[in-house]
């Protein structure tokens, strides 16, 4: 049997600087911490899969403050505190599974509401809150929506945007009237990762943003107080972001030129010429010291996805541990720790029927997409939840015209992309 495999994803080269970040001694590992959440300089709040962690000196020290053996959890996705006590939490579940949480105790218990939501709901992967607000968006799997409460989660609203989007990963509020959402556009238009803007509260959204490649995922949004911002752009053949200078109204999108991250996620502006950004499925990051023109490697940080800025010496990030960033720091960053990955393959006898061999480590959603070399969606023959074990999908490709494509294959944990010539 004729076997195909390419995983993308690049590792940043072994003898880069750290340029001052270092993975905390004291902080959970072995997992993928998507989310990291700040009330203030101390307290903060991590999550992964089933369980919760909690800071009280700024991200050195974590302990669990939810143990995660009620089931309560299946993958939690993003988590955001509004005080010491109240808190909200998005997981990826099952449609049947419940997808929001809130916490009335500073996380010690959770409680499900996803029957205050007018809506049908497939998973929260960003939440954000000013004062009395707190929005959701949902999710990396279609369908999009957005949830939103104006009365600290005692009542919600529901609004579908498939219309504008097919993916929804990370949302940023302004204020009560200017909020920002990222995704990806449509299938129809190739799903291009974007950016959406409401100037009414969530009323209505207009795109403000979009990039000049397919198949990719506008990640994580970090926007300062003086109008700059930035959004990572998630993709499969270099590094791409986003870029405002005046508050989101309008976005211009740029390469990561000088690195190897492709797979954008957690980014952040230290001040406004310096800018980190996290490959989400390698170790490494990627440096800039000059607004985003050019970047270099870092070789530390695997899998970051959020990072918090408390000021222009001082940064904490979440990934597969949590990593700390300050420009004068002589700590060295631990050996990275990574958690079993699940395995992919591509065969085929013939060059022309093609069957993808999954090995899922655990339970998880496997979402896969089919698309032309130059990232034009052709469609996505398996979107379902699975059980850990190894399964075996004939892909629709004998009906395909001779050339080059690839898949992209994506789960809670990662994403990956396959390459294949039918002839």
């Amino acid at each position: 049997m004729f076997i195909i495999i390419l995983l993308f994803g690049l590792s940043c080269s072994s003898n880069a600087q750290t340029y001052g970040w270092y993975s905390v001694p004291g902080a959970p590992h072995l997992g993928r911490y998507d989310d990291i959440n700040f009330i203030h300089d101390s307290i903060a709040w991590v999550g992964k899969r089933d369980t919760i962690y909690k800071t009280t000196d700024r991200g050195d020290n974590w302990s669990v403050v939810y143990a995660g053996n009620t089931g309560r959890f299946d993958f939690i996705r993003s988590i955001d505190f509004v005080n010491d006590t109240l808190g909200f939490a998005g997981c990826l579940a099952p449609p049947d599974s419940n997808h929001v949480f809130v916490s009335k105790d500073g996380g010690v218990s959770w409680s499900p509401i996803d029957s205050l939501i007018p809506g049908p709901l497939n998973g929260i992967c960003g939440i954000d809150h000013k004062d009395n607000m707190i929005v959701g968006v949902g999710s990396v799997n279609f369908p999009p929506y957005v949830i939103i409460s104006k009365d600290y989660g005692q009542t919600w609203t529901y609004q579908a945007l498939d219309s504008l989007n097919g993916f929804l990963v990370d949302c940023f509020i302004i204020d009560s009237l200017n909020i920002l959402i990222s995704g990806s556009s449509t299938a129809a238009t190739n799903t291009k990762g974007n950016i959406l803007r409401s100037n009414d509260g969530g009323l209505t959204w207009n795109q403000v943003a979009i990039s000049n490649f397919s198949s990719t995922y506008c990640w994580k949004i970090f926007m300062q107080d003086n109008g700059i911002g930035v959004a990572a752009n998630e993709a499969f053949t270099q590094g791409l972001f986003f870029k405002t200078i005046d508050g989101g109204n309008t976005w211009q999108e740029y390469p990561l030129s000088g690195s190897t991250v492709v797979h954008a996620g957690g980014i952040a502006v230290i001040n406004d010429t310096i800018m980190f950004t996290g490959n989400q499925q390698n170790v490494g990051m990627a440096y800039s010291t000059d607004g985003g023109i050019a970047w270099q490697n870092i070789n530390v940080g695997h899998s970051v996805n959020r990072i918090y800025v408390f000021n222009d010496k001082t940064a904490i990030a979440s990934g597969s541990t949590i990593y700390k960033y300050h420009p004068d720091s002589v700590l060295t960053s631990l050996p990275e720790l990574d958690s079993p990955q699940h395995g992919f393959e591509l065969r085929s006898n013939d060059n022309k029927h093609f069957i993808l061999h999954v090995n899922l480590v655990h339970k998880t959603k496997l979402m896969v997409e089919l698309f032309t070399m130059d990232g034009k969606y052709i469609t996505q023959p398996i979107n379902s939840f699975y059980s850990k074990g190894e399964y075996l999908f004939e892909l629709p490709t004998s009906t395909l015209a001779d050339g080059g494509y690839f898949i992209r294959i994506r789960t809670y944990e990662n994403v990956a992309g396959v390459t294949f010539i039918k002839m």
